[in-house]
């Protein structure tokens, strides 16, 4: 049972180290991504746009570090998950 558990938090912990190298790449590449749309009237890059991406990218980050600290949890006390 513990075995399992350990490899259950080990693929929690590789799952949130993907979720941070997403979140990472986004905020290094995001220029080259489309931006929204300018009002008219504005020039371009001239008023800071955000796009529902940005809003979202800080949250996949929380969860992601949820994740890795819920996979070392359960890779460093296994006994304490699940039924007895």
């Amino acid at each position: 049972m513990a075995l399992q558990e350990r490899l259950t938090g080990l693929v929690l912990v590789l799952i949130g180290l993907a979720g941070m190298t997403l979140v990472y790449l986004y905020y290094q590449h995001r220029d080259v991504l489309p931006q929204p749309p300018t009002p008219p009237g504005m020039t371009p890059r001239m008023v800071p746009l955000f796009s529902p991406l940005e809003c979202i990218m800080p949250l996949a980050a929380f969860g992601s570090a949820a994740l890795i600290f819920m996979g070392l949890r359960r890779m460093v006390f296994p006994e304490t998950f699940g039924p007895d």
